[in-house]
């Protein structure tokens, strides 16, 4: 039941974001501009190779991050994903799409399902997102 209503709540706000004056426009006139390629620099603090996931003989690490916003206000995010298995590695990239809602510089992310994937805010060059309790800072 939580689930469902920060769900809705997440929902009905980046319906209100969409609905504002600037409701479509990644690079509106008064907002800082977050079209563009952006690389993952760090998950809670902590720089790249990160690992994520170990439990006996596997360990998840993620490599790399990229995440593409256009002006029209889609984006996608790609994540290299490095898995261990006692002597055996394997690498597979991760993708998720979406639509990115803004307000000034406060950002929303759907997913392709249009459920919240991210929430922050733009400087220049910069993205602060949180995911849940994480935070994530992507710089162009």
């Amino acid at each position: 039941m939580r689930k469902i209503t920060v769900m809705l709540v997440a929902a009905a706000a980046a319906m209100a974001l969409a609905c504002g004056s600037d409701s479509n426009s990644v690079t509106g006139t008064d907002a800082i501009p977050v079209d563009g390629l952006y690389t993952l620099q760090t998950v809670d603090g902590q720089t790249l190779p990160l690992l994520l996931y170990q439990q006996d003989s596997t360990a998840i690490s993620a490599l790399d991050g990229r995440l593409a916003i256009t002006v029209n206000g889609t984006w996608t995010e790609t994540v290299t994903l490095r898995t261990v298995t006692g002597a055996t590695a394997t690498t597979d990239t991760v993708t998720a799409t979406g639509t990115l809602f803004r307000s000034g510089a406060s950002l929303v992310f759907a997913d392709s399902d249009n459920n919240l994937y991210y929430t922050g805010t733009a400087s220049p060059n910069r993205l602060d997102l949180a995911a849940g309790v994480v935070t994530i800072v992507y710089t162009k």
